[in-house]
C-alpha cells in the first residue's frame, strides 16, 4: 500500500495516476483564463512602458531645444559685444 503525501501531486502519483488525470475538468478550466490573464498583463506593462519610453523622449527633447535656445542666445549676446568692441 502506497503511503499518500500531503500534496496533491505526490497522491496521485503515489497512486499511479497521471497529474492531470488526477484534476477536475473545472480545475483544468481555470487555470486557462490565469495564462490568458498574463499575457494581457504582459501585454499591458510593455504598453505602458511604451507610454512612459515616448514620455522620456518627449522630456529629453524639450530639453534639447531648450539648450539650442540658450546656445542661440548666448552666441547672438557675444555677437553683440563683438560689434560694439570692434564698431
Amino acid at each position: 500500500m502506497a503511503v499518500a503525501s500531503s500534496s496533491p501531486r505526490g497522491a496521485s502519483i503515489a497512486r499511479g495516476i497521471s497529474p492531470s488525470r488526477g484534476m477536475s475538468p473545472l480545475r483544468v478550466r481555470n487555470t486557462v483564463p490565469l495564462v490568458l490573464n498574463f499575457a494581457v498583463d504582459a501585454k499591458e506593462k510593455i504598453r505602458e512602458n511604451g507610454v512612459s519610453d515616448a514620455h522620456l523622449l518627449r522630456l529629453l527633447h524639450n530639453r534639447l531645444l531648450q539648450w539650442r535656445f540658450a546656445y542661440a542666445r548666448a552666441n547672438a549676446v557675444v555677437s553683440a559685444q563683438k560689434m560694439r568692441a570692434e564698431g
